[in-house]
C-alpha cells in the first residue's frame, strides 16, 4: 500500500484540498496508517454467497443489505441513484469526467492490458503535478478527486498492489455529488465482494504464489495449470508435498548433527539446513540459525568461515571467495583436507597393522622356544 505516497501527496496540497477532502474522508492520517488484515478479508469472501448475497457460516446467513444495515442503524437510508457500473465504456468515461482528461486519454491508460484499471503509479504522478499547479482560493478538482480515487483504490477497496479498479471512479462522483458516504461505501462493499468472490481462485492463486520462496517456489513452478485449476486442489497438493513440515518438527539437536554430504554442493546444503531450520517451534532468530549451521560445517569451511556469521547471505558471499580461494591454489579447500585426512587414517591404520605383525611375530617365537 503506498502510504508513504499518500502521505506526501497530502503534504502538498493547500489547505482549501485538505479541507474539501476530510469532508468525504475524515482524519487521513489515521485511515492512511491503518492496517489492513488481509487474512480477515479473504476468510470473509470465502463464506460470501453470491447467489444468495449473504455471509454463509455453516448455515447461518448474515446479509448485510442496505434495508438491513437501515433497520440496525435505526433509520432510512435512501438507495435511490446508486449506480453499480461494470461496463468498460462506463468506467472509461467515468475516468475521464473524474480526471477532467479526454476520452482518449483515458482509453490509452485503460488499454495497456490493464482491462478496466489504471496503474497506482500513474495515478500518483497525476495527482502531483495537479497539486503542484494550485491556482487560486479554490480547491483543485482534479488533484482532490484523484486523491479520492487513490485512497478508495488502496485503502478501502484495493485490488492489486500495483493497480486500482477504475469502476471505483463511479463511487467517488457519487460521494462527491452530494451522496451519503456510508450508504455509497456500502453499496460498493456488496459490489467489490461480488466481483472478488468470481476470481476468487485465480486471486487467492496468485497471491498464494508471490508468499513462497526457495524449494517451495521450485515446487510451484513444477505444477501444470491443469494439475491446480482450483485453490482446493492447490491447497491440498501443498499440503500432501509439505505435510511433514508439521508432522515432524525439527528439535536444536538435529540442527546441530546434520552433516554436508560428500559431494553435496553448498549452497544445497544450506537450503536444505534452512528448510530444515524453518520447522523449529518456536522460530529461531538468524544470528543464532547461522551459528548453528556454522557449527555443523567441517575442515576448511569451518576454519575459514569462522568469522562470518553474522547472516547467512555475508556466509554464502565468504564461501564465494574461499572457493575462488581454492580454484587459485592459495587455500587448501575442503576436498584436499579430506584426502589428507584419509591418508593420515591409512599411515596410522598401517602402523598399527605393523605393530600387530610384530607382535605376532615375538608370540610364535616365544611360543616356538
Amino acid at each position: 500500500m503506498p502510504s508513504a505516497n499518500i502521505t506526501r501527496l497530502w503534504n502538498t496540497f493547500h489547505p482549501v484540498d485538505r479541507a474539501f477532502l476530510r469532508l468525504i474522508i475524515g482524519d487521513l492520517l489515521l485511515l492512511a496508517d491503518s492496517p489492513i488484515d488481509w487474512t480477515l478479508l479473504r476468510t470473509a469472501i470465502s463464506f460470501w454467497d453470491t447467489q444468495r448475497a449473504v455471509f454463509s457460516f455453516q448455515g447461518s446467513e448474515l446479509a448485510p443489505t442496505v434495508e438491513e444495515y437501515a433497520a440496525f442503524i435505526q433509520r432510512p437510508m435512501p438507495t435511490r441513484d446508486i449506480v453499480v457500473p461494470n461496463q468498460f465504456d462506463m468506467i472509461q468515461s467515468r475516468l475521464a469526467i473524474l480526471l477532467d482528461l479526454r476520452d482518449e486519454e483515458i482509453r490509452c491508460e485503460l488499454q495497456h492490458g490493464w482491462e478496466h484499471s489504471v496503474r497506482t503509479t500513474w495515478l500518483i504522478d497525476f495527482i502531483h503535478v495537479c497539486s503542484l499547479n494550485a491556482r487560486g482560493e479554490s480547491y483543485q478538482r482534479d488533484a482532490c478527486h484523484g486523491f479520492l480515487l487513490l485512497i478508495f483504490g488502496t485503502i478501502l477497496f484495493p485490488h492489486l498492489s500495483n493497480l486500482i479498479d477504475g469502476a471505483l471512479a463511479q463511487v467517488i462522483l457519487q460521494v462527491v455529488g452530494g451522496l451519503s458516504y456510508v450508504e455509497v461505501v456500502l453499496a460498493e462493499t456488496i459490489r467489490s465482494l461480488d466481483y472478488v468472490r468470481e476470481d476468487y481462485g485465480e486471486f487467492v492463486i496468485q497471491n498464494f504464489q508471490d508468499s513462497l520462496m526457495g524449494s517451495a517456489l521450485d515446487w510451484f513452478m513444477t505444477l501444470k495449470a491443469g494439475d491446480v485449476p482450483t485453490w482446493t486442489n492447490l491447497s491440498q497438493k501443498f499440503l500432501n508435498q509439505y505435510r511433514y513440515c508439521a508432522e515432524t518438527p525439527t528439535t536444536l539437536l538435529d540442527l546441530s548433527m546434520t552433516e554436508m554430504k560428500e559431494g553435496q554442493a553448498f549452497e544445497a546444503y544450506a537450503m536444505e539446513w534452512r528448510g530444515r531450520a524453518a520447522k523449529h517451534i518456536p522460530p529461531i532468530i538468524e544470528r543464532q540459525q547461522v551459528q548453528l549451521f556454522h557449527s555443523t560445517l567441517r575442515g576448511a569451511y569451518y576454519s575459514h568461515l569462522l568469522a562470518h556469521t553474522s547472516s547467512f547471505s555475508d556466509l554464502i558471499e565468504a564461501r564465494k571467495k574461499l572457493d575462488m580461494g581454492v580454484k587459485l591454489g592459495r587455500i587448501e579447500g575442503p576436498s584436499k583436507k579430506k584426502d589428507g585426512e584419509t591418508s593420515k587414517k591409512q599411515t596410522a591404520g598401517t602402523s598399527r597393522r605393523g605393530k600387530d605383525t610384530t607382535i605376532g611375530v615375538v608370540n610364535s617365537g616365544y611360543q616356538a622356544s
